[in-house]
């Protein structure tokens, strides 16, 4: 049975694949608040190529949900966006049950990352020994500064 999240992101493969054939390229994403933006390119969107060359024998959702489809290599970037959003659906519950979480970093209108580090080592903090297990715990110069 597929949960909430899986199901989400088959709708968000489904939307990214109608709209980029459209000319719209996907945007922002949020899982957690099931929320999707879409741009619209005002260019004419390159059609689709298939790894097998045709497209599956059923057109349209039904085709892609029921036959294993995958992209050319030089297919365009929203059908390829389209089927690593299906494949994240298939996988994202066992990624919870193995409690891997996924992090892109936040970018800013330019598509440029944010201005200050976000990495506690590039705003100078230093690791200190952590467990043996491989954890490392982070402490900001500024405290490490006073013992």
């Amino acid at each position: 049975m597929a949960g909430p999240d899986s199901e989400f992101l088959t709708r968000a493969s489904e939307a990214a694949f109608e709209l980029g054939a459209d000319g719209f390229r996907m945007s922002a994403m949020t899982i957690t608040s099931r929320h999707i933006a879409f741009t619209y390119t005002g260019i004419t969107p390159d059609p689709s190529l298939y790894t097998e060359g045709e497209p599956p024998p059923v057109p349209g959702r039904e085709g892609r949900r029921e036959y294993d489809w995958q992209p050319a290599s030089d297919a365009p970037a929203w059908m390829n966006m389209a089927w690593l959003l299906e494949d994240l659906a298939t996988w994202i519950q066992f990624l919870a049950e193995e409690h891997v979480t996924l992090h892109v970093p936040a970018r800013n209108v330019r598509g440029r990352p944010p201005s200050r580090p976000s990495h506690p080592r590039a705003r100078g903090a230093e690791p200190s020994r952590g467990p043996a297990h491989g954890s490392v715990k982070r402490e900001p110069a500024a405290l490490r500064d006073r013992a």
